[in-house]
């Protein structure tokens, strides 16, 4: 009885399958109709050729030239575990007869598309993009041209990097305490060379010079009296002592850094309205974390400016990526601190960075995009990450000063000093803040509370 009545069941539930699945077929093509009629108003991007790569997070699905066919051997598989960033469909501006309907052909590509990976058409979140090729101008170049589509993937950032970066940034919300602490009077010395006679005399000939040969009087033959170098100190200037708030972290991490991103902001005057643009790609969650936990401390930071956090890309492969365009820059302008942490975490979440060099003028111009009004920005970076769009530098018109997370015990890299010098910005540091690098010229030195830096062609070198 109980097998006849499975076996009863399990045809009720095919005949539903059977009923269901046309009318979800049904659904999906209306949902592709519905998109490609949208993506039939994109206005064609022209350029002399879309550039190729190799890069395993590139899909290419190419067509025959004037034809939206599929070339034989076309792979339609999206690599497992990867996201959909954007789609390019890429076709040549040559025209084999003047009536050619160009607009049809590329309405059955996105129709063939469709056939082959509809799922393409329901993802909301893919940016679609139409490239119309200028360099084939006969009908042979055309030919061995790219045409067909281009998808563009983009690993998401692993969950346990996440967790792991995120657990950081809340120890450091949690353990990060202030101690009010006095600063004595400090000397600064500088060491200098000085020349002393040694109360002996040389030899007037070279050869005895050199065998060591000294005298103990100069002689009938006047003798030149030895000479040796002896250090010395000379007292520099006098730093005033003074009381001031430092941060002191009371958490069980071993491996969260110095304070140093927090210190050296905890009683910086913020006067006029500043925008904080934070690299959080890569290994930044300490320094990140420190910012956020200043803006706990001083919570009117968070009332009174804005706030940017860049990736330099959301993780998309560098094909993708244009120098002012690379994207992965979140911006938020609040008064809750919560809505910041928010906006941190998502750009963490969409992306670590990918290749070294990161899009901080990109993040500034955004910034200042977004908020003309800005009178400074405060720039967060990494000190070991080269700077991949300074030819966009002269964009920027208001001052940037600069924190730069990491080592700089012996140098300050040359892309942020050129950064500060060009939109006469500061340059933070433990000693002090660097000022008027404007005025500065290759040779240099620069004195900034007990250190001493020469501006050379590499950067700012420590002396």
């Amino acid at each position: 009885m109980n097998r006849c009545l499975s076996k009863k069941i399990e045809i009720i539930w095919v005949f539903i399958l059977a009923l269901s699945l046309p009318l979800y077929a049904q659904k999906r093509a209306s949902t592709a109709t519905e998109k490609i009629a949208k993506l039939m108003k994109i206005k064609p991007i022209r350029l002399s050729e879309h550039p190729k790569t190799s890069d395993p997070l590139v899909v290419y699905l190419p067509m025959y030239f004037s034809s939206s066919v599929f070339l034989p051997n076309t792979q339609f598989t999206i690599p497992a575990k990867k996201e959909i960033l954007s789609v390019h469909l890429v076709y040549t501006r040559y025209r084999q007869v003047d009536t050619f309907d160009q607009p049809k052909l590329n309405e059955n590509r996105f129709l063939n598309l469709a056939e082959k990976l509809p799922f393409l058409f329901e993802n909301e979140g893919i940016e679609w993009r139409i490239f119309e090729q200028t360099k084939g101008k006969t009908e042979n170049q055309a030919r061995k041209m790219f045409h067909g589509f281009i998808i563009f993937l983009k690993d998401p950032v692993p969950p346990e990097i996440n967790k792991s970066e995120m657990r950081i940034i809340d120890d450091l919300l949690l353990g990060i305490r202030d101690s009010l602490i006095e600063i004595p009077d400090r000397d600064i010395y500088r060491i200098r060379k000085k020349y002393v006679e040694t109360g002996r005399f040389l030899p007037r000939r070279n050869d005895k010079i050199e065998k060591g040969m000294r005298y103990d009087k100069s002689g009938i033959w006047f003798r030149e009296p030895e000479m040796k170098v002896v250090l010395d100190s000379v007292k520099r200037k006098t730093i005033e002592g003074y009381t001031t708030y430092k941060g002191v972290y009371t958490g069980i991490n071993a491996s969260i850094p110095a304070l140093d991103v927090y210190n050296q902001l905890r009683n910086r005057p913020f006067r006029k309205k500043w925008a904080f643009v934070i690299d959080v790609t890569g290994s930044m969650a300490p320094y990140t974390g420190q910012v956020l936990a200043l803006l706990q401390t001083r919570p009117k930071l968070s009332t009174d400016n804005y706030f940017s956090f860049f990736n330099d890309g959301n993780g998309a492969p560098e094909i993708l990526k244009r120098i002012g365009n690379s994207g992965g820059v979140y911006t938020v302008k609040t008064s809750h601190f919560d809505s910041i942490y928010q906006s941190m975490q998502r750009a963490m979440n969409a992306g670590t960075g990918g290749d070294l060099p990161e899009n901080n003028i990109e993040a500034i111009l955004r910034t200042l995009k977004k908020w003309p009004d800005i009178d400074s920005i405060l720039m967060v970076a990494d000190a070991h990450a080269p700077v991949k769009d300074m030819k966009i530098l002269k964009f920027v018109d208001k001052p940037v000063s600069i924190l730069l997370c990491g080592d700089i015990s012996r140098s300050i890299p040359l892309d942020y000093v050129r950064i500060a010098r060009a939109t006469k910005g500061t340059i933070l540091t433990n000693e002090g803040e660097i000022r008027n690098l404007h005025l500065k010229k290759v040779g240099q030195i620069i004195e900034i509370g007990e250190a001493e830096y020469m501006f050379t062609q590499k950067g700012l070198e420590r002396r």
